[in-house]
């Protein structure tokens, strides 16, 4: 018996992850489930399906153990070993829930979720999501992410000039202005005391997590680009 795997597509592809062992592939191409592969046979270990709507993001936790999914209905975290779905949350069916982005900490004890009207956190081993934190009416979640000491959180607000941050600790929601056109993707520099957030009017801004202050600013390029449309690229730290 045979099965044929196709190793290229006519999909977006938005993202491929590696395993931390290299054993692991995780692709997610647009309009269709993200897949689990094996790296060296590139057998297909698993198709990580959502029941109605389009995959959004697909992540790997950084230790390889778990994969978290989402589409704008549900969330659903898988052994990211298997493929096997562990649990899956849906707000009690709500089609309407607005699952934005999520975020896994660094430790996979923790899965953060930016939903249109909050912050909803679910801690292992069961997963069950609980709000922790209400957003005002004006503000939409974009971008999330934790700190790598996993005791904070950023939220970028899309189209917004406001950026959010949140202490797990104090259970403190901030806000702050960053990009007058929005801010759409945010990432902590490993001292967990700075915030690099890609805004909309292409520059990148270096941002204080206990002050909200702009410490420095680049030009960094985000849009339409070579034969591609609508390029996003986000600004990252690299050393």
């Amino acid at each position: 018996r045979l099965r044929l795997v196709p190793l290229l597509t006519d999909g977006f592809i938005l993202d491929i992850q590696e395993s931390p062992d290299g054993t692991r592939l995780l692709t997610h191409d647009r309009g269709y489930a993200p897949r689990l592969w094996d790296a060296r046979s590139m057998r297909i270990l698993g198709f990580l399906s959502h029941n109605t709507r389009e995959v959004a993001q697909a992540e790997m936790s950084k230790n390889g153990n778990l994969i978290v999914t989402n589409s704008y209905d549900e969330v659903k975290i898988w052994n990211a070993k298997t493929a096997r779905l562990i649990t899956t949350f849906n707000n009690n069916g709500d089609k309407d829930f607005g699952a934005n982005r999520f975020a896994i900490s660094s430790d996979e004890k923790t899965i953060v979720l930016s939903q249109e009207s909050g912050l909803w956190l679910g801690s292992a081993p069961d997963f069950k999501f609980k709000k922790i934190q209400e957003f005002p009416e004006e503000f939409f979640a974009y971008d999330v992410q934790f700190s790598p000491d996993n005791k904070k959180l950023v939220i970028a607000a899309g189209s917004q000039s406001k950026l959010g941050t949140y202490d797990l600790t104090t259970q403190k929601l901030s806000f702050h202005s960053v990009d007058s056109d929005g801010n759409i993707f945010v990432e902590f520099s490993p001292d967990s005391n700075q915030i690099l957030v890609t805004g909309i009017s292409n520059k990148a801004h270096l941002v204080d997590f206990a002050t909200g202050k702009i410490l420095a600013q680049y030009p960094h390029f985000i849009g339409e680009r070579g034969r591609f449309g609508n390029v996003k690229m986000a600004a990252l730290f690299v050393g």
